[in-house]
């Protein structure tokens, strides 16, 4: 390897910004309509507990991204620390 060649490392967290914000965003907007199908359907004492399983999604899709996200990291530093060891 050119030991004048930048580190792969550096570029990682990038990648995972430029993938993690555009899918939780979709995430939100496709809620949000979901939400906005099901509200007028919902006695208005209820509305508050009916937005609970939204909350729990939006923290366990958040969770799982997050996970991906650590996962794809530790595989590429991995994967360029063996490279740079070459």
């Amino acid at each position: 390897m050119n030991e004048n060649e930048p580190p792969i490392v550096s570029t990682i967290n990038d990648w995972a910004l430029i993938l993690f914000l555009p899918a939780w965003f979709v995430f939100i907007l496709v809620s949000i309509g979901f939400w906005n199908e099901w509200e007028p359907l919902i006695p208005a004492d209820y509305q508050i507990l009916s937005m609970i399983p939204f909350v729990i999604l939006y923290f366990v899709f958040t969770h799982c991204l997050i996970q991906i996200e650590i996962h794809w990291k530790s595989k590429h530093k991995t994967e360029a620390r063996n490279d740079l060891n070459r």
